[in-house]
């Protein structure tokens, strides 16, 4: 059964207030820096054992995750946590102060596993007389969680208060400024798994490198399939394309932080929008508006850092496995997806996938061709035959999640895909506090 997943409320608000000229800001439990529009100095989740005053009485949440019926791996959970109303309803007077200050791995009877779970906190600056915190805390759901497993974990908020200096180290995505990247100013994010460049107009990757060198996607200005032709995601008719940055807005971040990287997309009608939110282990997108035509999302790129007819491949979630070599533009391969609707692709010289995964299952045509060795594959959610109507889904809000996966065994990609794209369950019990923090 595919989980449909909605639009997170926190990332609804947190765009309204760009849209509103606003500003957000990420609070790092990991030491890493928060973005410039939030104030103050970073709050070191991993642990303060300094004593403070009344300041340092913290208070606790008990949360509560199930692994849902999938095996987990290193999967990071996010909860929408309004602080302000935790506060209240502790019989507290509300503040727009509380954060995060600590988030621990514990077991059933409260004993502490990890007391320094890598965390970060986005949330939607107040404007004005705003009172309240609210927003998303995302933290790792760190090594194996099988498929009925169910994990604990302890968070301690409360104002901020001075923090030791910050440890860079400990993020494991980072963000900065990729300069002009094959003709377009980008944004370069670096995980564990790969390194990518998003084109800020053309609103798209434009590269895809994975740990060994290889680039996935291979984007030129020129070339036609061997360059300008190729990106993800490729989403027309919005164009969200590398090097199509006309009637775009310039790609904005809406948070940063060392779990996630957040990247907001729009075109310049504001009829379509999409966020990127990246992840130590996978990226997803979210058409969260369009315009009243269908559209397609595509892959077109290089399968182990060059498109090879003779040894690249494909395979659905039913196991099923296509050799590239006869799906010229001259046979085209149509078809509707086996349920859930995932895909990898390949090269038989390497032990890696690339797999993408569509949330929503739909029942529309998707396609798969290619132009020789040298070329790129092209693979569209949503593309059918050109006489019969061109582009296909309709579904809003839509979401696709994309990775790497260090293996060619089809079980274990598997159960990877399932992790990444497949939500767990988070329950948060009553709050507790004010404590004194450890």
């Amino acid at each position: 059964m595919v989980l449909r997943r909605s639009i997170p409320a926190c990332l609804v608000a947190c765009l309204l207030q760009l849209l509103a000229g606003g500003s957000i800001g990420s609070v790092a439990g990991s030491g890493a820096q928060e973005t410039a529009a939030d104030s103050g100095k970073p709050s070191d989740g991993r642990g303060d054992t300094r004593a403070h005053s009344q300041e340092n009485q913290r208070m606790r949440l008990r949360l509560t995750v199930a692994a849902s019926g999938c095996e987990r791996h290193d999967k990071p959970v996010e909860v929408n946590l309004n602080l302000t109303q935790v506060r209240k309803q502790l019989g507290l007077q509300g503040t727009a102060n509380d954060i995060p200050i600590r988030v621990e791995d514990v077991n059933a009877a409260g004993t502490v596993e990890d007391a320094r779970v890598l965390f970060q906190f986005d949330r939607a600056k107040p404007s004005g007389a705003a009172t309240t915190t609210s927003g998303t805390l995302v933290f790792l759901l760190k090594g194996n969680t099988p498929a009925d497993g169910i994990r604990y974990f302890d968070v301690y908020f409360g104002p901020r208060s001075p923090e030791k200096a910050a440890s860079k180290s400990a993020s494991l995505v980072s963000l900065e400024d990729g300069g002009e990247y094959e003709g377009e100013p980008s944004f370069k994010i670096v995980t564990p798994t790969a390194t990518c460049f998003y084109h800020k107009r053309g609103s798209g990757f434009a590269s895809l490198v994975d740990k060994d060198g290889n680039d996935w996607i291979s984007y030129h200005p020129k070339g036609g399939f061997e360059g300008d032709f190729r990106g993800i995601p490729n989403l027309a008719p919005a164009d969200f394309h590398p090097g199509r940055g006309q009637g775009h807005r310039e790609s904005e971040i809406v948070s940063s932080g060392p779990l996630k990287v957040t990247i907001l997309s729009e075109t310049q009608d504001g009829k379509w929008g999409c966020t990127w939110e990246i992840y130590p282990n996978c990226a997803r997108m979210t058409l969260f508006k369009k315009g009243g035509e269908p559209y397609w999302i595509l892959y077109e790129g290089t399968p182990g850092g060059r498109f090879d007819a003779e040894t690249d491949f494909w395979v659905n979630s039913a196991g099923e496995r296509f050799p590239a070599m006869p799906y010229t533009q001259k046979n085209v391969w149509h078809g509707r997806l086996p349920d859930p609707q995932w895909v990898y692709f390949g090269d038989t010289k390497l032990k890696r996938v690339l797999y993408f995964a569509l949330h929503e299952p739909d029942d529309v045509v998707d396609e798969f061709w290619h132009r020789g060795s040298g070329g790129m594959t092209v693979f569209g959610f949503g593309r059918g035959p050109q006489k019969d109507g061109w582009r296909r889904m309709t579904t809003l809000p839509a979401h696709l999640t994309i990775g790497f996966a260090e293996t060619d065994e089809f079980a274990q990609i598997s159960r990877l895909v399932n992790s990444a794209y497949r939500e767990v369950k988070v329950s948060v019990g009553q709050p507790e506090g004010p404590t004194r923090d450890k």
